[in-house]
């Protein structure tokens, strides 16, 4: 006997509730380490990207934030939205691949890196953001 297959169409999702699908097979949320972030902005934002040169753009409005790799621009503005109370100007995405790294004769890679660059108003601050 010849068994037959049975196949299902599946209705193609929509770019934002796509990017959530692939946010929660993914498993890269904070995990609960972000404390009172819920909704959108937990699975979302992972940290906040701290270099001297974030640090500078901080001061032109402009806040840089490592996000989960499936996060697109629509959601990392909505994350704004809910977790500041802020509507940004502009989100910017960056993708950076990992490096390999030695330690003697054991190579590895460091993991990839999504960043997205948040640019507000002129003489918004986000809250809680101030400089120290």
């Amino acid at each position: 006997m010849e068994k037959t297959k049975k196949t299902t169409r599946v209705a193609k999702a929509a770019p934002k509730e796509k990017a959530e699908a692939v946010l929660a097979q993914s498993g890269s949320a904070s995990g609960g380490k972000t404390g009172k972030i819920t909704g959108l902005a937990s699975r979302v934002f992972l940290r906040r990207h701290h270099t001297e040169k974030t640090t500078l753009q901080e001061q032109m409005g402009q806040y840089t934030f490592a996000v989960a790799p499936g996060a697109n621009k629509v959601m990392v503005a909505e994350a704004v939205r809910e977790l500041y109370g802020v509507k940004p100007v502009r989100v910017t995405m960056v993708r950076l691949p990992g490096k390999e790294v030695r330690r003697g004769k054991q190579v590895g890679r460091r993991s990839d890196l999504r960043k997205a660059i948040v640019t507000l108003k002129p003489g918004t601050v986000l809250p809680g953001a101030e400089a120290k």
